[in-house]
């Protein structure tokens, strides 16, 4: 735990140097540019040179001995993984010559990070504030496990302003890119124009009786999810228990009371289409875990409406005139972060986490 403390630490700190709106050619924007790069060296290196590290560490380096040599890229036939993938490992282990699943590992960890620090650099209005949440709310740590998952996410959050503006052809083209990567982002082309789109009485009331449905009727969504994931019910029972989650419900409802709270006399909040959008977001994956709570992996949809919580909250504060009540606000994100942060850590060693004890290659290389 020490490594990810130091991490944490170091990282945060470095963050907090960075210099909002720093005008182009100056010593503000080499600064903003240094740190980022100094950050990105130090998530990169803890991710790629981790060993046995994550819960899925040793699945993902069968399926990729499967994958180089053109067997069904699935271990154990249990989960096919993505054109893309399978793509980068295949070139990999062959042009390597062998079953070089530290470097496959490598290129992840180095998709991953590059793409949530450019996210975070180009959209958030407060890049400390983003990438404190992002690390405490454990996004990286998590991707140590699900690494294809977390490697495509950054490409949803690049879409994410396309949509916004209506630009459908490069939000097309990005959604398309990570769902090679993951599936899952496919879901994206219907969760991001369902928030843009302004919501009428038809709308929520087609919403409400979707919701009714999946809760009377839960063995005809499983068939129906059956049908897009036939893998879950090969899995096994594991993988066939639902995903509810008391601390995303939890989470989700305090980001919403956030939003209102700050909205109840500033009439500028709401009148922002981003803060709107992405309200609605957080909205749709509160009813998400409610409605369809016996659903398996659940998170892998509802992520692509929480992981923006990181640009949301920044932009929300943005319009708190009163540096007080800002400072106070933002000590209360980051303290409510740090609990959740505690909480992961104190897991980590779990099944189904599995990110300590942390190891590397560099120290312990036995097979």
């Amino acid at each position: 735990m020490a490594v990810y403390l130091m991490l944490t630490v170091l990282t945060i700190g470095l963050a907090s140097l960075t210099v909002h709106n720093a005008p182009a050619h100056s010593r503000a924007l080499a600064l903003n540019r240094t740190v980022i790069c100094a950050i990105f060296v130090l998530l990169f290196a803890v991710s790629a040179l981790r060993y046995r590290v994550g819960n899925d560490y040793w699945w993902y380096t069968e399926i990729m001995h499967e994958i180089s040599v053109l067997h069904h890229p699935g271990a154990m036939r249990i989960v096919p993984t993505e054109p893309l993938f399978n793509g980068i490992v295949w070139l990999i282990y062959n042009l390597s010559g062998t079953d070089n699943y530290l470097l496959a590992f490598a290129v992840m960890s180095f998709l991953t990070a590059a793409g949530f620090l450019y996210v975070i650099y180009r959209q958030s209005n407060n890049f400390f504030l983003s990438y404190t949440m992002f690390l405490l709310l454990c996004f990286y740590f998590q991707s140590f496990s699900t690494v294809r998952y977390y490697a495509a996410l950054p490409l949803a959050l690049m879409a994410l302003p396309h949509a916004l503006r209506g630009d459908w052809p490069r939000f097309a083209l990005l959604v398309l890119t990570g769902g090679l990567l993951h599936k899952t982002l496919f879901a994206v082309f219907l969760l991001y124009p369902l928030a843009r789109i302004r919501w009428n009485k038809i709308l929520i009331a087609a919403g409400a009786a979707l919701g009714a449905f999946c809760i009377l009727f839960p063995d005809v969504v499983m068939r129906a999810g059956l049908l897009v994931y036939p893998t879950w019910e090969q899995a096994g029972k594991a993988a066939m228990q639902g995903s509810f989650s008391l601390l995303n419900v939890l989470r989700c409802a305090l980001v919403l009371l956030f939003v209102a709270w700050n909205a109840r006399n500033n009439r500028d909040i709401l009148a922002d289409e981003s803060v709107r959008m992405q309200t609605k977001m957080t909205f749709m994956a509160l009813v998400m875990y409610l409605v369809l709570w016996f659903v398996p992996q659940l998170s892998r949809l509802t992520y692509y409406l929480i992981v923006p919580q990181i640009l949301l909250v920044p932009r929300v504060l943005m319009y708190v005139e009163d540096r007080r009540e800002k400072r106070i606000q933002t000590a209360l994100v980051i303290g409510a972060c740090a609990l959740y942060f505690c909480r992961y850590m104190l897991h980590a060693a779990e099944d189904g986490i599995r990110v300590l004890p942390y190891a590397s290659f560099l120290f312990s290389f036995t097979h």
